[in-house]
């Protein structure tokens, strides 16, 4: 299972974005999921802004950032 060694951004429009991560993996979270959308994460998430359709924070101590944007879109955060 590969993970993160830099930042990474995935952006969705009316689909469904899912991203398996090594379960100890760090990151720091963004996601702008829209009006319609949907983000779904095993990881649990240190919460530093949540706001009507956003989500920033961080996993597991953080390190690089993982960016989700979407309009009517499904995320799915996985670990395994």
């Amino acid at each position: 299972m590969l993970g993160l060694t830099g930042n990474s951004r995935f952006d969705a429009d009316r689909g469904d974005v899912e991203i398996s991560l090594p379960e100890t993996q760090g990151f720091s979270l963004r996601a702008d999921v829209g009006n319609r959308g949907d983000f779904h994460s095993d990881f649990a998430v240190t919460t530093q802004s949540l706001r009507k359709f956003k989500i920033e924070g961080v996993v597991n101590g953080g390190g690089p950032e993982l960016r989700f944007d979407g309009d009517r879109a499904t995320f799915r955060l996985r670990h395994n």
